[in-house]
Order: C-alpha cells, then sequence, then structure tokens
C-alpha cells in the first residue's frame, strides 16, 4: 500500500517537487530489502537520508527511523 500511495505522490508532484519523510518508522532487516529498493524503483531523488537506530528500551533492538528529503526529479 505504501508503494502505491508513493507512487501516487509522485505523478501529482510538479518537477522538483519535495517530499519530506520525518521519522519513518521499520525494522532493520527491510531498511535495504523492501524501502530504500521501493524509493529508488519510483524515482524520487534522495537529497537528504538519514537511517538511525531507535535509542529506547524496547524489546526489539533492531528498529530504525528513517528521515529523508526526496525530491521528483526535474524533466
Amino acid at each position: 500500500m505504501l508503494e502505491f500511495t508513493l507512487y501516487d505522490i509522485y505523478r501529482v508532484f510538479k518537477s522538483g517537487g519535495l517530499l519530506w519523510l520525518d521519522h519513518f518508522f521499520c525494522m532493520g532487516s527491510q531498511l535495504n530489502t523492501t524501502y530504500i529498493p521501493m524509493l529508488d524503483r519510483i524515482g524520487f531523488k534522495k537529497l537528504r537520508w538519514n537511517a538511525s537506530r531507535k535509542l529506547d528500551r524496547e524489546i526489539h533492538k533492531n528498529e530504525w527511523y528513517i528521515s529523508a528529503l526526496l525530491e521528483q526529479p526535474m524533466k
């Protein structure tokens, strides 16, 4: 569902349109296998990218947050 939503956002953006993802949560195993390839497939250019581990003391130690500034490339 997220991929379709991001495709639709990409579709309606004008060239140079910006999308800011802030504190997007995922599991570490999903980061490289799911979310990074999905953003690359859609076509957003990564202007800023920060992925960091969640720093609280919950049971799951492999939780990550992504903050990113994405741009629809100029046509």
